[in-house]
């Protein structure tokens, strides 16, 4: 992890279809950044999944 960085949503890109189709996906979206692929995660999904694990 570089940091927290404000970023445009038209760079957004989809997630690949590897990732897409896994049980448990909690993946927004892709950025090419510097040559390189920056996955960023759906902090509401992820935040919901890891409060209904605290609560079983």
């Amino acid at each position: 992890m570089k940091g927290i960085y404000q970023y445009d949503l038209s760079l957004l890109s989809n997630v690949p279809v590897d990732f897409a189709n896994m049980r448990e996906n909690f993946l927004k979206g892709v950025i090419n950044w510097n040559e390189k692929n920056i996955y960023l995660i759906n902090d509401e999904i992820l935040f919901l999944a890891c409060a209904g694990e605290f609560h079983e």
